[in-house]
């Protein structure tokens, strides 16, 4: 920017001279005062004089760029006459104001010697003169010579723009529209100038410019965060200035008009005033025919990317879209093709159509598009998107400065891979617009200087600006910002940089060193001082939570193996740090990027493996680090370091082993060997009446389509369903209690729901899944296998008990809705004991027809097996029929590809809300996934030559005869007729 011009020849500088010409004013203002009968001479002269100083005020900022060097030496001169006529003009008033100031009585006559001074004075105000007019031939100059260059630079964007056909190829960009700015130093000179110059309501990124945005469908309030606050900011330059919009389409009565109202006003203690403005901008319908096309572009409809372009082309030449159409809610047509980021497999096509309308003069500097290019981070390439945009002439500098309420939260959990996401600070993409725009986002020269410069200009610029000064959009400090270029660390820090300094989030920089994995900043910083107990105000962690969030485990055990050797840490201190990184390890969902050695570094330095944490509510109360480790290899390394708490229980009331076989983990008989053998109690149950064995079997109701995965996918699929049936297995040999039931008062049970009825019962309308119905005879032969014929006995008549419950009608009140059932609505306990008294009776003739059932039972308990499995699927049929009848009502069926042109939107995908299980391939006992595991392990058996001829054909019998009830129960007409037809004996 402006370079402050000096006069170098003569040793005179423009605030020099200025600085005498107020000494001038002040003393013939003195001298004004002095006098009766002041001469017009002089009161000409004074006004002469404070004419100038104005004058002097402008070329203060003139840029020395734009001047030639004969214009520079016409400047000098004009400046050195002014200053001969201001130091003589200044020693005569001087000689007359001075005898003003006693007290003799020869005042008088020295105030007529000073009239009599008249000659002297003109003499002095023709030199004034010419000074004046040369200076003012000199404002001239430089105006015209601005004016010049700024058409010199607009005719050539104009030659570049007409030089791109509007029917050019467009896949890749063919051109570059930068705007370059020449850095000036003057501006590093004077860092209180630049700042006034940037601190006005579209460059300053104060406080008090913060806004929220309120919008509606064709309407949006933009309102200041504290409109009538009188409090100073945080910037002493800030003029406290204030901004509100209404945006206002009127699109619905059929006028193609948006109306925009502003006010700006500026409140302080001094002075209030408020400047109100009206525009209107034609607008076109969400439905357009451009608009329409860029909607089945994003969706996929359209998927030859060539037709769609000749087909807006065509709309743009024919006058039914153009370039530089506004929807009804003020988005541009660069602003509803970025909005997002597409689907990978679309992503080329969205930016092949940014390119498109650029080339076609599309509006681009919008402040709308800053906030969504910015947002595009954790979601998609917003680093490569702001490189595009600059490419084609974005430029900050044009629009209004960003708004701190309205910028993203730097590294959010809510990112897609927060782990792997570039830039997670923004650093980069400031750097990025600093380039084209210095001082973008209240960057002041020093924080520009860390981030482009070299050491020795930061060196410099230290001694002329606060160190510690954080007036950036963010709140970084210039330590925040050298955390990604260390080599200005040790300067910054020997200048006495404030180590805990926190940005507008609560971050310190040593958070950023953490989040970023650079080990030696972080190391440097505690050294220096800085606090790692700090918390901040998203995470609400301290600089271990950031650098477990970005996954950063290398870094975290460098950086606390150093912990012991820093002053005035203890072993205990250090030792207590180990063991939270040790929590973190087992808690970070990121399991693809974890190592096992750092979690045995942190247990072989010291952590404690017997730790109780609690962090926050929910999940992370009152667990060891057992409840969490989900791989073997883990739980080995921690039972190697002692540990001990096998029994412990967490905030639910379960054990390690019951915690890592619920639905937040895949059951790992790995996993369930070491805990027994380490001492878990197999029985025990949790604050809802569970047991591992519940938890495990909950796992067998977990569907997977075969027929839609692909081989690597039925691998993985097959080979957990034999996981969670070696579980069982385990358990059911260790002791576990088949029939242990939960604290559920149902009559479907006989003393609360057992693993087996968890299995079959399902969520969201449905009482049962019929997909996990053939489970049951794994779980059956599992049993049989391993407690006896007794027991297996027993495990029919439960089941058996299910299937005479459903008919007679009964009602469910199992568990009330907790986290087994989700979705069925919770009853109260009075509606519970009320369904309980009216359905005594039945439940009666339920226990009378089961003792029946026991006597009759005989020693073919495949057979009974099959028979209960044929009778539950047949009435889980007729239930789901109901159900489909019953919400049939609430299933939506609109077009997916259905336009509302009166409504004026497009109607997205709507998602049934009814229960799954409704299509033909799920209407009978499922068999295909079955059959897929059976083949699968008998194929593993016979590469491990192991005999399974038994187990095989057992399997293929239990198969044929499935598929045969599938038949029947697809062309039957009633539960009767199926009967004779299978001559199955029905209970």
């Amino acid at each position: 920017m402006a370079e402050i011009v000096g006069v170098i020849a003569s040793g005179f500088s423009v605030v020099q001279i200025a600085g005498q010409m107020l000494g001038c004013i002040e003393k013939l203002r003195a001298l004004h005062r002095s006098m009766r009968d002041v001469p017009e001479d002089l009161q000409s002269t004074l006004k002469d004089i404070e004419t100038i100083e104005q004058v002097f005020s402008q070329v203060q900022a003139f840029d020395e760029s734009c001047f030639s060097d004969q214009a520079l030496s016409f400047l000098q001169a004009s400046l050195e006459d002014c200053q001969a006529a201001a130091s003589a003009l200044e020693n005569l008033i001087t000689g007359a104001i001075l005898p003003l100031k006693t007290q003799s009585k020869l005042r008088t006559k020295h105030l007529l010697q000073a009239v009599f001074k008249k000659e002297e004075i003109k003499e002095l105000k023709a030199k004034l003169e010419s000074g004046k007019a040369l200076l003012l031939l000199a404002v001239s100059c430089y105006q015209t010579m601005i004016s010049h260059k700024q058409l010199s630079i607009l005719e050539q964007i104009n030659t570049r723009l007409s030089s791109f056909p509007a029917t050019a190829s467009i896949d890749e960009p063919e051109f570059t529209l930068i705007k370059s700015k020449n850095r000036n130093s003057a501006l590093v000179n004077h860092p209180q100038l630049y700042q006034q110059r940037l601190c006005s309501l579209n460059r300053c990124c104060c406080a008090c410019h913060d806004a929220i945005t309120l919008h509606g469908r064709s309407w949006s309030l933009r309102l200041p965060l504290s409109p009538w606050s009188w409090k100073g900011c945080n910037k002493a330059s800030c003029r406290n200035s204030k901004n509100a919009s209404l945006w206002i389409s009127l699109t619905q009565v059929g006028v193609p008009l948006a109306i925009r109202i502003s006010l700006d006003f500026v409140l302080s203690s001094q002075q209030s005033h408020i400047t109100p403005s009206l525009g209107f901008k034609r607008v076109v319908r969400r439905t357009s025919p451009g608009f329409k096309l860029l909607w089945e572009l994003e969706g996929g409809r359209r998927e030859d990317w060539g037709r769609a372009r000749q087909d807006l082309l065509e709309l743009f030449e024919s006058g039914e879209a153009s370039p530089r159409d506004v929807d009804p809610d003020g988005n541009t047509w660069l602003e509803k093709v970025l909005y997002r980021p597409w689907c990978l497999s679309r992503r080329d096509i969205q930016f092949s159509l940014f390119y498109m309308l650029v080339k076609l003069g599309t509006q681009i500097n919008t402040q709308r598009l800053l906030y969504q290019s910015i947002k595009w981070i954790g979601e998609g390439p917003h680093l490569i998107l702001l490189e595009s945009l600059i490419k084609s002439g974005f430029d900050v500098s044009e629009i209004e400065a960003p708004s701190f309420a309205l910028w993203p939260q730097p590294c959010s959990p809510n990112w897609i891979a927060l782990d792997i996401t570039p830039d997670p600070f923004f650093v980069d993409w400031i750097s990025m617009n600093l380039k084209i725009c210095p001082g973008f986002a209240g960057m002041n020269p020093l924080l520009e200087a860390i981030l482009i410069e070299s050491s020795d200009e930061v060196k410099r610029l230290i001694t002329k600006i606060p160190i510690n000064d954080q007036d950036n959009l963010l709140g970084q400090s210039a330590l925040h910002l050298a955390v990604f270029r260390p080599q200005h660390l040790e300067i910054l820090l020997d200048a006495g940089a404030d180590v805990n300094a926190r940005d507008r989030h609560g971050i310190t920089p040593l958070m950023y060193a953490a989040a970023m994995g650079n080990s030696p900043v972080a190391i440097r910083l505690l050294c220096s001082g800085a606090d790692p107990r700090v918390e901040d105000n998203l995470l609400k962690g301290n600089f271990l939570v950031y650098a477990s969030e970005r996954s950063q485990w290398t870094s975290i055990v460098d950086v606390l193996g150093q912990f012991h050797d820093m002053p005035g840490v203890s072993e205990g201190v250090s030792r207590s740090w180990l063991t939270l990184g040790a929590i973190l390890w087992v808690n970070d969902r990121h399991s693809w990027t974890k190592d096992l050695k750092h979690f045995l570094a942190l247990l072989g330095r010291g952590a404690d493996a017997n730790v109780v944490y609690r962090i926050g509510d929910g999940d992370f109360r009152n667990k060891t680090l057992a409840h969490n480790i989900n791989d073997e290899a883990g739980l080995k390394a921690l039972i190697s370091h002692r540990f001990t708490k096998f029994n412990h229980l967490d905030g639910e009331g379960a054990h390690a082993i019951l915690s890592l076989s619920g639905k937040d983990h895949i059951p790992d008989p790995g996993i369930i060997e070491l805990l027994l053998n380490g001492g878990s109690l197999v029985n025990h149950q949790n604050q809802d009446g569970h047991t591992t064995l519940h938890a495990v079997t909950l796992h067998l109701r977990d569907y997977f389509s075969v027929s839609k995965s692909c081989s690597s996918d039925k691998e993985w699929h097959c080979n957990r369903r034999t996981q969670v049936l070696d579980c069982i297995r385990i358990l059911l040999d260790r002791k576990a209690d088949p029939f242990l039931g939960d604290k559920c008062c149902c009559a479907c049970s006989r003393s609360g729901c057992t693993p087996a009825h968890l299995m079959l019962q399902g969520t969201y309308f449905k009482l049962f899944d019929r997909r996990a119905i053939i489970w049951v005879l794994e779980f059956f032969a599992i049993m049989r296998e391993v407690k006896g014929l007794e027991a297996a006995k027993q495990y029919l008549l439960d089941l058996l008990r299910l299937v005479k419950f459903h008919e007679l009608e009964l009602t469910h009140t199992c568990r009330r809705a907790t986290d087994i059932l989700a979705g069925w609505r919770v009853m109260e306990d009075e509606e519970v004991e009320e369904i309980m008294d009216e359905e005594r009776e039945i439940v009666e003739a339920l226990e009378q027809e089961m003792q029946e059932i026991e006597k009759a039972l005989g020693t073919d308990l495949d057979q009974a097996l099959l028979t209960a499995i044929f009778q539950l699927s047949l009435k889980l049929k007729m239930l789901s029929q109901d159900n489909r009848t019953s919400f049939s009502s609430s299933i939506s069926t609109r077009d997916f590809h259905k336009i509302d042109y009166l409504r004026d939107q497009f109607a997205w995908q709507t998602v049934s809300c009814n229960y799954a299980g409704e299509t033909k391939e799920t209407d009978t006992v499922e068999v295909i996934e079955y059959a897929a595991w059976v083949e699968h392990e008998h194929s593993k058996h016979q590469r491990q030559n192991r005999p399974d001829t038994e187990w095989y054909e057992k399997r293929i019998g239990w198969i044929a005869t499935i598929q045969c009830m599938n038949k029947s129960i697809g062309t039957a007409s009633g539960e009767a007729n199926l009967v004779e037809v299978l001559e199955i004996p029905k209970f």
